[in-house]
């Protein structure tokens, strides 16, 4: 994985500042909220399960988040590798589930 480095010895680019971390992981939320709720409402939902809004999907992504996640990570490392790796996994999930939901 290649980070954001010049000479592998700092980051080009330095964390934003809170406020935008802040917006960037509501934006993340809501970005995986909505592949969870259009995941659920493709595969779930034929199978007998009612539908669900995007509300449910939060509360369903942070349930398990809360379950799933056992460490806690001490150094994180730098915000911008970290965000574009969560928003690259998301939209590879939409991805790929939109396309397995022609195939049912």
């Amino acid at each position: 994985m290649s980070h954001i480095y010049e000479n592998d010895t700092k980051p080009i680019l330095s964390d934003p500042p809170y406020l935008l971390q802040f917006i960037l992981a509501a934006v993340l939320s809501v970005l995986c909220g909505a592949t969870i709720m259009f995941m659920w409402n493709w595969f779930v939902v034929p199978l007998g399960l009612p539908m669900i809004g995007l509300v449910q999907a939060l509360g369903l992504d942070t349930l398990i988040t809360f379950i799933v996640t056992t460490r806690v990570n001490t150094n994180p490392g730098p915000f911008w590798d970290r965000w574009i790796i969560a928003i690259t996994y998301a939209l590879l999930t939409l991805f790929s589930g939109w396309l397995l939901h022609f195939f049912m």
